[in-house]
């Protein structure tokens, strides 16, 4: 294929993304506001999510189609550095001052861990190019220690949102804005955690 279709296919990608993105921010808002979730929590695993599908698609394409582990893991972690980008950008474009002044504890919550998970998987490829004892197994320990950190950020910021909401609750008469008053909507979940 021609070089310059390519760029253009590139392009098109990059437009349809940027105007699903004000459809996916409102539809993520929303969800947040009716179930009572929590921004930071709809925005880490819903709009985060959504928003992440092209890299896991380009990982696995990198992987199936091309044999090519270094695009995959440059993409993931390319991706990392531009979300990091962003906040500066949208700091500008935020007029109440620093943006990062105005984000709740569960942001930080989210920083702290997504720092963590830059960390384990910079240490697991160093790990990887020191030894060469896990290079027979078919998924290294450490995948399963990023899902692990995964699953235990995103209850933590479910717990946070919801203490903000326990409290809101009790600074608005006991009415909380969460339909379940702040705990598990299902019971299952619970037991599970």
């Amino acid at each position: 294929m021609h070089p310059a279709l390519l760029w253009i296919q590139l392009a098109a990608s990059a437009a349809l993304i940027l105007g699903g993105a004000r459809f996916l921010t409102r539809s993520s808002d929303t969800i947040a506001r009716r179930t009572g979730l929590g921004h930071t929590f709809a925005g880490m695993v819903l709009l985060a999510t959504a928003t992440s599908l092209p890299e896991l698609g380009t990982g696995v394409s990198a992987i199936g189609l091309q044999d090519s582990a270094d695009l995959a893991a440059g993409a993931a972690f390319g991706s990392n550095l531009v979300n990091i980008l962003i906040i500066g950008v949208i700091d500008f474009a935020h007029r109440a001052g620093p943006i990062l002044g105005h984000v709740p504890r569960a942001s930080l919550i989210v920083a702290g861990v997504g720092a963590a998970v830059i960390a384990l998987a910079s240490a697991a490829t160093f790990i990887h190019h020191q030894t060469s004892a896990m290079a027979t197994w078919y998924v290294s320990p450490l995948t399963a220690a990023l899902f692990v950190l995964f699953a235990i950020s995103t209850y933590a910021v479910y717990r946070s949102e919801g203490e903000g909401a326990a409290g809101e609750a009790q600074d608005t008469g006991g009415t909380s804005p969460r339909p379940w008053g702040g705990r598990w909507p299902c019971t299952w979940l619970r037991r599970w955690w």
